[in-house]
Formats: C-alpha cells, sequence, structure tokens
C-alpha cells in the first residue's frame, strides 16, 4: 500500500492519493471547498460551519475524510 498526502494550499489544492492492489485513487478538495473556510483578519482563527477554529489543517482534514466517505475511498 502507498499513500501521498499532497497540499499547495494557495492553489487550491489539497487531496490524498493511493495505490493499493494495483488500483490507483485520488481523493481531493475542490476550491468550493476551500471557499467555505472564512480566515478571521489576523488568521489567528477560522469560520467554518458557523464554529471558529485555531487550525485551518483541522478544518481541510475533516472535508478531505468527507470526500472520502462520499466516493468511498
Amino acid at each position: 500500500m502507498t499513500l501521498y498526502y499532497y497540499d499547495e494550499r494557495s492553489m487550491y489544492i489539497y487531496g490524498e492519493a493511493s495505490f493499493i492492489d494495483g488500483v490507483f485513487k485520488n481523493v481531493a478538495l475542490e476550491q468550493e471547498d476551500f471557499e467555505q473556510i472564512e480566515p478571521s483578519e489576523t488568521y489567528d482563527w477560522y469560520l467554518f460551519e458557523g464554529e471558529q477554529w485555531h487550525s485551518e489543517e483541522e478544518i481541510l482534514e475533516l472535508l478531505l475524510e468527507r470526500k472520502k466517505a462520499q466516493s468511498n475511498c
């Protein structure tokens, strides 16, 4: 099993690719996913689904997990 995580947020790229038993799977967030996250003016917290988060990374991981569940990956 090979698993790769990739992250280039400034270009709206965040995802996970895997190669398991000869099958390649790729799950990635889209620009619309990133647009759900609202940073504060000082970028010390983020607003997502009406709640304040201190880490953008945690939000992106949650969004990616949701996308993986939708695609059965």
